[in-house]
């Protein structure tokens, strides 16, 4: 789908035995690559949407990922709101991620997932000026808010599906000595599913790569 310019993905084709879980805020130097084992050991990769200044702190983490065969994606720098920024101070957020990604990586960025998912007309013009696709999902772990790997895993599992995208968390932006732990035990738990239903986790690249 496409808005003022800007293309805006949801989702994978269905058709494709594939997923994408994706995980937010971080990296963290600790709870990122432990995901990323979860992922690994059912033979996956994953998408990791980062902010500009945890890609500060813990460049070697990103840099990490990305040698096991993860993605990264652009979340801002500080994940502020974008209904309450200017479009400059909004444009400067996406941009100086998207160079320290590309700093990193070596290869451009081109996904950026919007803070709290929302989509203003500046992101828009945004993403769309500096050639970023805007990721979503089809499924919320809401891992930051529940406080059960059970229940987690009751509200994503029917969304194991061809084509989702399944959103987690590494760790909380504001504070990444919070421990998601039952988000991380949640993901174990799913692995079965995924398994089940003869699903490949990729990268969102990889995910949506079919539909070019």
């Amino acid at each position: 789908m496409r808005i003022n310019g800007c293309e805006i993905i949801r989702r994978g084709a269905r058709s494709a035995k594939k997923i994408a879980f994706t995980f937010d805020d971080g990296p963290h130097p600790d709870y990122s690559l432990k995901i990323a084992d979860i992922i690994e050991k059912n033979n996956g990769r994953a998408t990791f949407f980062a902010t500009g200044e945890n890609l500060r702190k813990h460049p070697e983490t990103a840099r990490e990922l990305i040698n096991r065969g993860h993605m990264l994606g652009n979340h801002s720098f500080g994940h502020r709101h974008s209904l309450f920024a200017k479009r400059a101070a909004l444009f400067d957020s996406i941009n100086e991620t998207k160079c320290i990604i590309e700093d990193i990586t070596g290869e451009p960025n081109t996904i950026f997932r919007p803070p709290y998912g929302f989509i203003t007309p500046a992101v828009l013009s945004i993403c769309r000026d500096l050639e970023l696709s805007i990721v979503l999902w089809t499924s919320n772990s809401k891992d930051y808010k529940i406080k059960s790997a059970e229940r987690i895993v009751k509200k994503v599992s029917s969304g194991i599906l061809p084509g989702a995208i399944i959103l987690f968390h590494d760790c909380k932006f504001s504070d990444d000595s919070i421990n998601y732990d039952y988000g991380r035990t949640a993901l174990k738990m799913l692995m079965g599913d995924v398994i089940f239903k003869g699903l490949t986790m990729t990268t969102v690249a990889q995910l949506i790569e079919s539909e070019r």
